[in-house]
């Protein structure tokens, strides 16, 4: 028995709870079904079903595609290179910083989620083989990929230049640049995910949570603030509601 308590002991006290506080520093009026995010420039950027918007000062940039109508997910990891990809017909266009199409890439599998990777990589979720690629877009070669994995729906994905994110519905599974699997987060109520350096934030259960490898924190917002999508970058917390876009900063003295 005191063995079965020391360890409970250690283990609750290597994944604390705790409460993060927010500073509200600006609300905006967003005409848009869902806000993407906001690069290192302060650029906004935010998505109808088809047509990609991008605030930049007081210019705005569009980018439409006929040929591929719905959007299914943009990454703006690097704003030179912008990714944007349509799920319904497994391809991917790549977009300038004023974006206009550097190049398209139609794949020859069924893909259902892609993410930058490092120099000119892509991760992609190959849905027919059931797991992780690093494709290389200049050799439409595979460099490096997961055993098949078990998750039984996948709700998103996320990357950094080191690591890949898997949201499945049992919780975050994070894996390296070669595909193996080093961690797994379970947290099966989870719906959105976002990281930021060594952080992930979650929304779960109606609630924003920042995870480390030793806390998880709940995310302190006005209640009256529903959360559609939210981005997170550095210690800027956006927060879009289906109306307007909050921005918050997070815990300045944390």
């Amino acid at each position: 028995m005191p063995i079965k308590i020391t360890f409970a002991i250690l283990f609750f006290s290597l994944f604390c709870r705790g409460q993060i506080t927010c500073q509200l520093m600006e609300t905006t009026a967003v005409q848009t079904d869902y806000y993407v995010g906001v690069d290192f420039l302060k650029n906004h950027y935010h998505r109808t079903a088809s047509v990609l918007h991008k605030e930049s000062g007081q210019k705005t940039f569009t980018y439409t595609n006929l040929r591929f109508g719905e959007i299914h997910s943009v990454d703006i990891s690097n704003p030179l290179k912008i990714v944007v990809f349509y799920r319904n017909f497994n391809t991917v266009v790549l977009l300038d910083n004023r974006l206009n199409e550097l190049e398209t890439i139609s794949f020859e599998v069924t893909v259902s989620f892609v993410r930058k990777s490092s120099g000119h990589h892509l991760w992609r979720y190959n849905a027919d083989a059931q797991q992780l690629e690093n494709y290389d877009t200049k050799t439409h070669r595979i460099s490096s990929s997961s055993p098949p994995l078990p998750h039984t729906r996948v709700r998103d994905m996320k990357s950094d230049l080191n690591f890949v994110f898997l949201l499945s519905d049992q919780g975050i599974y994070t894996y390296d640049y070669l595909g193996n699997l080093i961690d797994v987060h379970h947290d099966p109520s989870a719906t959105q995910l976002e990281i930021e350096g060594t952080y992930r934030y979650v929304f779960s259960k109606g609630e924003l949570f920042r995870i480390s490898n030793t806390r998880r924190e709940e995310i302190e917002l006005p209640k009256e603030i529903s959360i559609k999508s939210f981005f997170v970058f550095k210690k800027d917390l956006y927060v879009f509601d289906g109306i307007q876009r909050h921005h918050f900063l997070i815990d300045k003295n944390d």
